[in-house]
């Protein structure tokens, strides 16, 4: 009889992987969801964006240099290189019921209107010398609800981490770019810190300013499924894998650029 117990608890742990394993979501249902929802997209801006930060208006630059960044963003930022790698990391932070229940919700018409309206929307830093309470811009009620999306799928601490983990890898290949000593920035999380306020509002104003066609209700709906757990796992998941993407893209660009003659 002990004997059993004994190979019991020992197969336990092999039973909860195997049960893990089998709800574990495949590629093609996380590639399905990556286009069904913002992320796709997310991702296949970060190249166009980089560039522009990083080259301004490039008169004066050597061409050779910026030729070599140019080659270099299209190898570590090509499409089906960054997507596959955004996949690759959300199939071990989603199970299947996650993809499936997020999916649902994307695939809904209030899901599909929203997430038409965010995708339009302009940029949360068109809000931030917005004055006055904001209470009174939006309405107590709405304001509420929209601080509960907020609180949920974390947008605006997401745009303080990819400031935070980005800022210092666009300097230094802004460097490697522009062939002169350019100053790192202050100190990222004493300056992300200052911003925290000013983005969390900019960010509540856009929302405010994209979703204010829909009903109480409709906000209703929407805070039931950013509070809900697989929601949750999903939005942490996918803020991850787009700083994930910047990241080693970034540091496959510093790697292939040629080094500053000193």
């Amino acid at each position: 009889m002990r004997t059993r117990r004994l190979c019991l608890v020992l197969l336990l742990p092999l039973l909860a992987g195997a049960r893990l394993q089998a709800q574990q979501a495949t590629p093609e249902e996380i590639e399905a969801l990556m286009a069904q929802s913002w992320l796709q997209g997310q991702i296949a801006s970060l190249a166009p964006h980089i560039e522009e930060g990083i080259l301004q208006k490039d008169d004066g630059l050597d061409p050779k240099r910026v030729s070599a960044f140019r080659k270099a963003m299209a190898t570590a930022f090509a499409a089906d290189r960054v997507q596959a790698r955004a996949r690759d990391f959300l199939q071990t932070k989603l199970g299947h019921e996650d993809v499936e229940q997020v999916a649902r919700w994307y695939s809904s018409p209030l899901g599909k209107r929203i997430k038409e309206l965010e995708l339009k929307s302009g940029k949360a830093e068109d809000y931030l010398n917005t004055p006055g309470d904001l209470e009174k811009i939006v309405g107590a009620e709405r304001l509420k609800r929209l601080e509960r999306i907020e609180a949920a799928v974390q947008g605006a601490e997401a745009v303080l981490l990819l400031m935070k983990h980005s800022g210092t890898s666009i300097q230094k290949t802004k460097y490697l770019v522009w062939g002169v000593d350019l100053p790192l920035p202050p100190d990222v999380t004493e300056r992300i810190d200052q911003l925290r306020p000013m983005i969390h509002r900019a960010s509540l104003l856009t929302s405010a300013d994209v979703l204010r066609d829909l009903t109480i209700e409709d906000l209703d709906r929407y805070v039931s499924f950013a509070e809900s757990p697989s929601s949750r796992r999903w939005h942490r998941a996918a803020w991850d894998a787009l700083n994930l993407v910047m990241a080693k893209g970034l540091e496959e660009v510093m790697a292939a650029m040629p080094k500053v003659p000193k």
